[in-house]
Protein backbone atom coordinates (compact mmCIF):
# COMPACT_ATOMS: atom_id res chain seq x y z
CA UNK A 1 0.00 0.00 0.00
CA UNK A 2 2.81 2.41 0.93
CA UNK A 3 4.61 1.73 -2.37
CA UNK A 4 1.37 2.33 -4.28
CA UNK A 5 0.82 5.61 -2.46
CA UNK A 6 4.36 6.74 -3.25
CA UNK A 7 3.84 5.93 -6.92
CA UNK A 8 0.59 7.89 -7.02
CA UNK A 9 2.20 10.92 -5.38
CA UNK A 10 5.17 10.75 -7.75
CA UNK A 11 2.89 10.51 -10.78
CA UNK A 12 0.82 13.46 -9.58
CA UNK A 13 3.92 15.59 -9.06
CA UNK A 14 5.28 14.68 -12.48
CA UNK A 15 2.03 15.51 -14.23
CA UNK A 16 1.72 18.79 -12.30
CA UNK A 17 5.25 19.79 -13.26
CA UNK A 18 4.55 18.91 -16.88
CA UNK A 19 1.42 21.05 -16.95
CA UNK A 20 3.21 24.07 -15.43
CA UNK A 21 5.48 24.47 -18.45
CA UNK A 22 2.72 24.53 -21.05
CA UNK A 23 1.96 28.00 -22.42
CA UNK A 24 0.92 29.79 -25.60
CA UNK A 25 1.94 33.17 -26.96
CA UNK A 26 0.88 34.88 -30.20
CA UNK A 27 3.01 37.76 -31.47
CA UNK A 28 2.75 40.28 -34.30
CA UNK A 29 5.85 41.94 -35.77
CA UNK A 30 4.93 44.66 -38.28
CA UNK A 31 7.13 45.05 -41.34
CA UNK A 32 5.38 47.66 -43.47
CA UNK A 33 2.38 48.96 -45.41
CA UNK A 34 1.37 47.58 -48.80
CA UNK A 35 -1.72 48.84 -50.64
CA UNK A 36 -2.91 50.46 -47.41
CA UNK A 37 -2.77 47.12 -45.56
CA UNK A 38 -0.33 46.10 -42.84
CA UNK A 39 2.14 43.29 -43.48
CA UNK A 40 3.16 41.36 -40.35
CA UNK A 41 5.42 38.50 -39.46
CA UNK A 42 3.12 36.60 -37.11
CA UNK A 43 4.39 33.95 -34.70
CA UNK A 44 2.55 31.33 -32.66
CA UNK A 45 4.85 30.28 -29.83
CA UNK A 46 4.25 27.17 -27.73
CA UNK A 47 6.14 26.21 -24.58
CA UNK A 48 6.24 22.61 -23.34
CA UNK A 49 8.44 20.14 -21.49
CA UNK A 50 11.29 18.53 -23.37
CA UNK A 51 10.27 14.98 -22.52
CA UNK A 52 13.23 13.43 -24.32
CA UNK A 53 15.59 14.87 -21.70
CA UNK A 54 13.44 13.89 -18.76
CA UNK A 55 12.67 10.20 -19.18
CA UNK A 56 15.19 9.35 -16.44
CA UNK A 57 15.16 12.63 -14.51
CA UNK A 58 11.54 13.64 -14.16
CA UNK A 59 12.25 16.17 -11.42
CA UNK A 60 14.56 18.20 -13.69
CA UNK A 61 12.35 20.21 -16.02
CA UNK A 62 13.71 21.13 -19.43
CA UNK A 63 11.94 23.49 -21.78
CA UNK A 64 11.30 23.31 -25.50
CA UNK A 65 9.65 25.89 -27.73
CA UNK A 66 7.82 25.48 -31.01
CA UNK A 67 7.40 28.54 -33.22
CA UNK A 68 5.03 28.58 -36.17
CA UNK A 69 5.67 31.59 -38.39
CA UNK A 70 3.29 33.24 -40.85
CA UNK A 71 3.17 36.18 -43.21
CA UNK A 72 -0.11 37.87 -42.28
CA UNK A 73 -1.92 40.76 -43.89
CA UNK A 74 -4.35 42.87 -41.84
CA UNK A 75 -6.28 45.98 -42.75
CA UNK A 76 -6.10 49.02 -40.50
CA UNK A 77 -9.36 48.00 -38.83
CA UNK A 78 -7.64 44.86 -37.45
CA UNK A 79 -9.34 42.44 -39.84
CA UNK A 80 -7.23 39.53 -41.05
CA UNK A 81 -7.03 39.42 -44.84
CA UNK A 82 -4.61 36.55 -45.39
CA UNK A 83 -2.19 34.32 -43.48
CA UNK A 84 0.44 32.06 -45.02
CA UNK A 85 2.57 29.68 -42.95
CA UNK A 86 6.26 29.86 -43.83
CA UNK A 87 8.04 28.00 -41.02
CA UNK A 88 7.55 25.54 -38.14
CA UNK A 89 10.61 24.95 -35.97
CA UNK A 90 11.64 23.95 -32.43
CA UNK A 91 14.36 24.98 -30.01
CA UNK A 92 15.31 23.64 -26.58
CA UNK A 93 16.30 25.76 -23.62
CA UNK A 94 15.05 28.71 -21.60
CA UNK A 95 15.19 31.21 -24.46
CA UNK A 96 13.49 31.16 -27.85
CA UNK A 97 15.04 34.41 -29.12
CA UNK A 98 17.56 32.82 -31.49
CA UNK A 99 14.85 30.74 -33.18
CA UNK A 100 12.60 33.80 -33.34
CA UNK A 101 15.37 35.77 -35.07
CA UNK A 102 15.79 32.99 -37.64
CA UNK A 103 12.03 32.78 -38.25
CA UNK A 104 11.78 36.55 -38.54
CA UNK A 105 14.63 36.65 -41.07
CA UNK A 106 12.87 34.01 -43.21
CA UNK A 107 9.67 36.02 -43.14
CA UNK A 108 11.43 39.30 -43.90
CA UNK A 109 13.22 37.82 -46.91
CA UNK A 110 9.94 36.62 -48.40
CA UNK A 111 8.11 39.86 -47.65
CA UNK A 112 10.82 41.96 -49.30
CA UNK A 113 10.56 39.75 -52.40
CA UNK A 114 6.76 39.88 -52.49
CA UNK A 115 6.37 43.59 -51.75
CA UNK A 116 9.34 45.54 -53.14
CA UNK A 117 7.61 48.90 -52.67
CA UNK A 118 6.76 48.38 -49.00
CA UNK A 119 6.49 51.44 -46.77
CA UNK A 120 8.58 50.13 -43.87
CA UNK A 121 7.95 50.52 -40.16
CA UNK A 122 10.65 51.64 -37.77
CA UNK A 123 10.62 50.43 -34.17
CA UNK A 124 10.21 53.43 -31.84
CA UNK A 125 9.32 52.25 -28.35
CA UNK A 126 9.04 49.22 -26.07
CA UNK A 127 8.19 48.99 -22.38
CA UNK A 128 6.83 46.32 -20.06
CA UNK A 129 3.81 46.71 -17.78
CA UNK A 130 4.12 43.68 -15.49
CA UNK A 131 0.48 42.65 -16.01
CA UNK A 132 -1.59 45.75 -15.31
CA UNK A 133 -4.65 47.34 -16.88
CA UNK A 134 -2.93 50.70 -17.27
CA UNK A 135 0.67 51.40 -18.15
CA UNK A 136 2.91 54.29 -19.19
CA UNK A 137 1.38 54.96 -22.60
CA UNK A 138 -1.54 52.59 -22.88
CA UNK A 139 -4.65 51.54 -20.98
CA UNK A 140 -7.01 48.66 -21.76
CA UNK A 141 -10.72 49.04 -21.05
CA UNK A 142 -13.79 46.82 -21.27
CA UNK A 143 -17.25 48.36 -21.32
CA UNK A 144 -19.52 45.51 -20.21
CA UNK A 145 -22.69 47.56 -20.74
CA UNK A 146 -21.96 48.34 -24.39
CA UNK A 147 -19.77 45.26 -24.92
CA UNK A 148 -16.84 47.28 -26.21
CA UNK A 149 -13.10 46.78 -25.82
CA UNK A 150 -10.81 49.78 -26.21
CA UNK A 151 -7.20 50.88 -26.02
CA UNK A 152 -6.71 54.35 -24.55
CA UNK A 153 -3.68 55.94 -26.20
CA UNK A 154 -2.70 59.61 -26.07
CA UNK A 155 -6.04 60.47 -24.43
CA UNK A 156 -7.96 58.89 -27.31
CA UNK A 157 -10.07 55.70 -27.26
CA UNK A 158 -9.55 53.14 -30.02
CA UNK A 159 -11.81 50.14 -30.51
CA UNK A 160 -10.00 46.79 -30.61
CA UNK A 161 -11.13 43.39 -31.79
CA UNK A 162 -10.13 40.18 -30.10
CA UNK A 163 -9.37 37.39 -32.59
CA UNK A 164 -12.61 35.74 -33.67
CA UNK A 165 -11.50 33.36 -36.45
CA UNK A 166 -10.48 30.66 -33.98
CA UNK A 167 -9.04 27.37 -35.13
CA UNK A 168 -9.01 24.15 -33.12
CA UNK A 169 -5.79 24.88 -31.26
CA UNK A 170 -7.09 28.25 -30.05
CA UNK A 171 -10.77 27.49 -29.51
CA UNK A 172 -10.55 27.24 -25.71
CA UNK A 173 -8.43 30.33 -25.07
CA UNK A 174 -10.23 33.57 -25.91
CA UNK A 175 -12.92 34.80 -23.51
CA UNK A 176 -14.38 37.34 -25.93
CA UNK A 177 -13.41 40.54 -24.08
CA UNK A 178 -10.51 42.26 -22.36
CA UNK A 179 -11.80 41.90 -18.81
CA UNK A 180 -9.79 38.71 -18.28
CA UNK A 181 -6.48 40.03 -19.61
CA UNK A 182 -3.68 42.32 -18.50
CA UNK A 183 -1.13 44.45 -20.35
CA UNK A 184 2.35 43.01 -20.39
CA UNK A 185 4.10 45.11 -23.02
CA UNK A 186 3.63 48.10 -25.30
CA UNK A 187 5.34 48.65 -28.64
CA UNK A 188 5.16 51.64 -30.96
CA UNK A 189 6.16 51.59 -34.64
CA UNK A 190 6.03 54.39 -37.20
CA UNK A 191 6.05 54.96 -40.94
CA UNK A 192 6.09 58.35 -42.62
CA UNK A 193 2.31 58.52 -42.41
CA UNK A 194 1.04 56.57 -39.40
CA UNK A 195 1.72 55.19 -35.96
CA UNK A 196 1.10 51.56 -35.03
CA UNK A 197 0.66 50.64 -31.35
CA UNK A 198 0.77 47.01 -30.20
CA UNK A 199 -0.31 45.87 -26.76
CA UNK A 200 0.48 42.36 -25.57
CA UNK A 201 -2.41 41.02 -23.48
CA UNK A 202 -1.81 38.10 -21.14
CA UNK A 203 -3.12 36.00 -18.32
CA UNK A 204 -1.83 33.02 -16.39
CA UNK A 205 -1.43 31.18 -13.11
CA UNK A 206 0.19 34.03 -11.16
CA UNK A 207 -2.62 36.44 -12.02
CA UNK A 208 -5.41 33.96 -11.28
CA UNK A 209 -3.84 33.16 -7.89
CA UNK A 210 -3.62 36.83 -6.98
CA UNK A 211 0.18 36.81 -6.77
CA UNK A 212 0.50 40.02 -8.81
CA UNK A 213 -1.14 43.27 -7.69
CA UNK A 214 -1.02 46.90 -8.78
CA UNK A 215 -2.06 48.02 -5.29
CA UNK A 216 1.00 48.64 -3.06
CA UNK A 217 -1.13 47.94 0.04
CA UNK A 218 -1.62 44.35 -1.10
CA UNK A 219 2.08 43.65 -1.50
CA UNK A 220 3.41 41.15 1.01
CA UNK A 221 6.55 41.87 3.02
CA UNK A 222 6.72 38.42 4.55
CA UNK A 223 9.47 36.08 3.44
CA UNK A 224 8.19 33.33 1.16
CA UNK A 225 4.91 35.03 0.25
CA UNK A 226 4.73 35.26 -3.57
CA UNK A 227 2.55 38.40 -3.77
CA UNK A 228 4.43 41.30 -5.38
CA UNK A 229 3.57 44.76 -6.63
CA UNK A 230 3.35 45.13 -10.41
CA UNK A 231 5.55 47.91 -11.73
CA UNK A 232 6.27 49.07 -15.29
CA UNK A 233 9.86 48.71 -16.43
CA UNK A 234 12.00 49.35 -19.49
CA UNK A 235 13.90 46.63 -21.38
CA UNK A 236 17.59 46.13 -20.73
CA UNK A 237 18.31 46.70 -24.44
CA UNK A 238 17.70 49.51 -26.93
CA UNK A 239 14.67 48.39 -28.93
CA UNK A 240 15.20 51.07 -31.60
CA UNK A 241 18.73 49.86 -32.24
CA UNK A 242 17.98 46.15 -32.70
CA UNK A 243 19.00 44.95 -36.16
CA UNK A 244 16.26 42.32 -35.91
CA UNK A 245 13.52 43.90 -33.71
CA UNK A 246 12.39 40.80 -31.81
CA UNK A 247 12.66 39.84 -28.15
CA UNK A 248 11.32 37.28 -25.67
CA UNK A 249 7.99 38.30 -24.18
CA UNK A 250 7.62 37.33 -20.50
CA UNK A 251 5.14 34.51 -19.96
CA UNK A 252 3.53 33.02 -16.85
CA UNK A 253 2.90 29.44 -15.75
CA UNK A 254 -0.06 28.14 -17.75
CA UNK A 255 0.42 31.44 -19.56
CA UNK A 256 -1.55 32.69 -22.53
CA UNK A 257 -0.86 35.92 -24.38
CA UNK A 258 -1.60 37.64 -27.68
CA UNK A 259 -1.01 40.95 -29.45
CA UNK A 260 -3.63 43.51 -30.41
CA UNK A 261 -2.88 46.61 -32.46
CA UNK A 262 -4.33 50.02 -33.21
CA UNK A 263 -3.49 52.53 -35.93
CA UNK A 264 -3.16 56.24 -35.28
CA UNK A 265 -2.92 58.40 -38.41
Amino acid sequence: MKIGLILVVFLFQSLSAFACLFAKQYKLFPVGINNDNIVFIETHIYRAEDISKNDKERNTLKIKWEIKTYISIYNKSQDLISKTEIDDSEIKGDSYVQLLKTSYAKGLFQIESLYPNLDHFTAEYLSFCDYQKKCKRLEIQHDSLNKKDTFKYKKQDFNVKLPSNKNDEESDTFTGDLSAYFLNSIRVYKTKHLELVIGHLATGHEVSMGWITDNPKNKSNESGDPIHEAKPYDPDFEFKELHIPVYQEPIMHHGYGFDLFIVKN
